[in-house]
C-alpha cells in the first residue's frame, strides 16, 4: 500500500452517520478541538466555598484563642503574651474538681440532646408533623 493510500478506519460510521458510545476515539483526519485553561467555576462553588470559608473563621478563631490562653503561664491581662508554657496544665492535676465538674457536665448535655433527638424522631416519624402548617393531609 503506498503512503498516498489510506487503509479504512477499523471501525466505519454506521449508515446514519453517527457512532456509537463504543468509538469516542477521533476518526483518522478528524479534527479534535481542546479547551484550554482552567475549568469553569460555577456560582455555587463560589458561594460553597464563602460559606466554608465563614464557618471556618467562625470555629477557628475561638479555638486558636482558647489554645493560646491554655498556654498563657504569665500574666492574663497582657498582650501580647510574654510567657508560654504548660503550668495551667500541671496546676489542673491539683484542681481535680474542675475535671469532674466538666465531666459531668458533658454527660448531662449528652443525655440532653439524646433525649430530646429522640423524642423529636419520635414525633417527626410517628405523627403527620412533617408536611407543616396549611398541608392537607
Amino acid at each position: 500500500m503506498s503512503p498516498s493510500e489510506t487503509a479504512p478506519h477499523p471501525d466505519p460510521l454506521p449508515a446514519g452517520g453517527e457512532r456509537g458510545f463504543a468509538s469516542l476515539a477521533p476518526l483518522r483526519g478528524e479534527r479534535v478541538r481542546v479547551r484550554g485553561g482552567l475549568p469553569r467555576i460555577s456560582t455555587q462553588t463560589i458561594v460553597t466555598l464563602l460559606i466554608l470559608l465563614a464557618c471556618g473563621g467562625l470555629v477557628l478563631y475561638p479555638v486558636v484563642f482558647l489554645v493560646e490562653a491554655a498556654l498563657n503561664t504569665g500574666d492574663p491581662q497582657e498582650f501580647p503574651l510574654q510567657e508560654w508554657g504548660f503550668g495551667n496544665f500541671a496546676a489542673l492535676a491539683e484542681d481535680w474538681h474542675v475535671l469532674v465538674n466538666t465531666a459531668l457536665v458533658a454527660c448531662l448535655a449528652t443525655v440532653m440532646a439524646v433525649v430530646f433527638g429522640f423524642i423529636v424522631a419520635w414525633i417527626l416519624t410517628r405523627t403527620g408533623c412533617r408536611e407543616g402548617p396549611g398541608s392537607s393531609g
